[in-house]
Order: C-alpha cells, then structure tokens, then sequence
C-alpha cells in the first residue's frame, strides 16, 4: 500500500479536502433522506429549536447532532490518517502516555482561561452587527438553549458525552491531529498553522460573538498540541472545556 505521506503536499491537501466533502455530503443525504423519514419531522424543525421545544424533538436533534460530529471530524480525520501513515495513531499523536503532573497543568490553564473567553464573548455579544447577523446568533444561541435543556441529571450526562467528549474527541483528530499537522508540514511555520487552524476551528462554531473567544481557545489548543506532540492533552482539555460550562449551566 503506497501511504499519502509519499504523495505531494498538494494531493494531500487536496485528499484530505475530498474526505471532508464526501462525509459532509454523506450526512446531508442522512439528514434529508433517512432521518427526517424516520422520525417524520422536517429538517426545519431540527434546525429551529429553542428551549420551549418538545422534548423529543430536542432529544433526536441532540442525536442527530452527536452522530454528525463524528462523521464530519473524526471519521475523515481517522480515515486521512489511515491512509497517511502505516501507524495511523502516532500520526495522529495518540500513541504517547498521559503525565499527570503534565494534564494537571493543562486542566488549570484551561480552567484559568475560561473566565476570560466568557468575558469576551460577553462583551462582544453586546456590539450590534446588524439585523442578520443578529438573527444568526439569535439561532444559535436558540439552539444551545435547547440542547442545554436539563430538567433531571440524565440529561446533564447526555449533554456532556454530546456536547463535550465527542466533539473534544472529533473536532481534536480533525483540527489538530489532521489540518494543523498538515498544514504545518506544508508552510513549516507552527504559529502560522496554529492560527490558520484557530481560524477555521472558530469559523466551523458558527458563532458570530464566540468567535473570537474559540479562536483564542483553538490557538491554545494548537499550542498544546505543539508544545506536548499529545493528542489526548487536547482532546481531554477540550472536553474538560466544555463539560466545565454545561455544569456550570446545569
């Protein structure tokens, strides 16, 4: 088997771009074809949702939501790897041990960090960018609202594996494991694939007044990833990120 590794940065980028479309497209097709007949809903109703909806509407977006991340981040991620290098995992650097006194030290930047990213987007969310843009965060924020919705502790466990461990596990392969590395390989220039990742990482949220704030989040992300060659000190962090919020929600 000749591994992507042989090929040209620009076949590889070009690989690595058709995966990420072909999964994209894949769950489209999903949404608009299987899940909206099988539940008998619309994909309106599944991207219109708001703490007053239905539960079961809310329980089957969440599900929907858990199976998408990992068909749109991990699964391309782990797939490019497999192809890339004959030991995928250390590729994708899973393949070292966890140093307690090292995750230690990660958590309590994470943890030190997070009042300040809240503070941001806070401050942000108070500038008016228009009636659209307003709307757009108005939808999201909606969404969340929705998706944070726990009137008893199973839901808080849901939220967390949905909403912390598996994107801290997918959106990790895919942004730091796949697209920084590789962007790092191509311009060898660590800060200038920490930022370029940051960018996209923040941009995929789709929110207008946590951009900055997951922007600053990614790059620190990115800096980790760099600074330990560690997967899982991200992966962990990440999902400790978020799992610290829908908590402090709860």
């Amino acid at each position: 088997m000749r591994y992507l590794r042989t090929y040209s940065r620009i076949a590889q980028v070009s690989i690595f771009l058709f995966l990420v479309f072909a999964f994209f497209l894949i769950v489209s097709l999903l949404l608009s074809g299987v899940v909206t007949k099988m539940f008998d809903i619309s994909l309106e109703q599944l991207s219109s949702l708001s703490a007053s909806t239905p539960m079961r509407l809310i329980t089957i977006s969440v599900w929907v939501q858990a199976v998408s991340s990992l068909m749109l981040f991990a699964v391309p991620a782990l797939l490019f790897a497999y192809l890339y290098h004959p030991r995928a995992s250390e590729f994708l650097g899973l393949s070292g041990n966890i140093k307690i006194g090292k995750l230690l030290l990660v958590l309590l930047i994470t943890l030190g960090i997070t009042p300040m990213l809240q503070l941001i987007e806070g401050l942000i969310s108070n500038i008016d960018f228009g009636a659209s843009i307003k709307q757009s965060q108005k939808e999201n924020d909606d969404t969340m609202a929705a998706f944070l919705n726990m009137p008893y502790i199973s839901y808080l466990f849901r939220a967390v594996l949905v909403m912390a461990i598996i994107p801290g596990l997918g959106e990790e392969l895919f942004f730091r494991g796949v697209m920084m590395r590789i962007t790092h390989r191509s311009m060898r220039n660590f800060r200038f694939s920490i930022l370029m990742t940051g960018v996209i990482f923040a941009m995929a949220h789709s929110n207008i007044c946590g951009f900055v704030s997951i922007f600053l989040a990614g790059s620190l992300l990115g800096y980790i990833y760099y600074l330990t060659g560690n997967l899982w000190y991200n992966i962990i962090a990440h999902a400790f990120f978020n799992s610290l919020q829908i908590i402090l929600e709860y």
